[in-house]
């Protein structure tokens, strides 16, 4: 259980069966509640039933939006101090600044963050070990990368030399061939 021995709940509103099962699975190694919504309609019925204690939102979801699944979690009285972090597949400047600009605590390009770096954050924003939160990931600063569930080692062979490279408008030397006929060497450097 958490400090205060009362069950934190986290909504996470994901149209992607795998990652729903992934991030559920995952937060309830932190003993939440974990309510899930495979549509934005839903996710807000969810937040309006439940006030979640962080919501983890996706954009791009049938029904009804992420940014407007916010904007109606931000309007209401009731709801509008309920945390919510956007993870998207959607990497623009401009998606970032609107998630925020609405009342998003945080926007995350999920290709550029791993589950265990979403795991952390999330930790962070429910009080948990909050000094290994990492900054802010946005889609100008975070280099590419696949999310990774579980850290793996890997032997890479290196890479053969490559071949040398002529210089443009230098002679290129051709190797003999047969003439097919007589069974000589034909010289190619006429």
């Amino acid at each position: 259980m958490t400090e205060n021995n009362v069950k934190k709940t986290i909504l996470v509103a994901e149209d992607d069966q795998f990652l729903m099962k992934v991030y559920s699975t995952k937060l309830k190694t932190l003993d939440c509640e974990v309510l899930t919504a495979m549509d934005g309609e839903e996710a807000l019925n969810l937040v309006k039933q439940h006030h979640p204690d962080l919501v983890l939102l996706d954009v791009i979801m049938p029904k009804k939006n992420g940014f407007d699944v916010l904007a109606a979690i931000k309007a209401d009285p009731a709801t509008k101090d309920v945390r919510v972090l956007i993870l998207s597949n959607l990497g623009q400047d401009e998606d970032s600044e609107k998630a925020k600009a609405l009342g998003a605590e945080e926007f995350v390009v999920k290709a550029h963050a791993g589950i265990n770096d979403i795991f952390e954050k999330i930790k962070g924003y429910l009080g948990q070990n909050v000094a290994s939160v990492k900054p802010q990931v946005t889609s100008s600063q975070a280099a590419p990368s696949a999310p990774v569930l579980e850290a793996t080692t890997a032997t890479v062979p290196e890479a053969p030399s490559p071949a040398p490279v002529a210089p443009a408008g230098a002679p290129v030397a051709t190797p003999p061939q047969d003439d097919g006929d007589t069974g000589q060497i034909k010289d190619q450097t006429q």
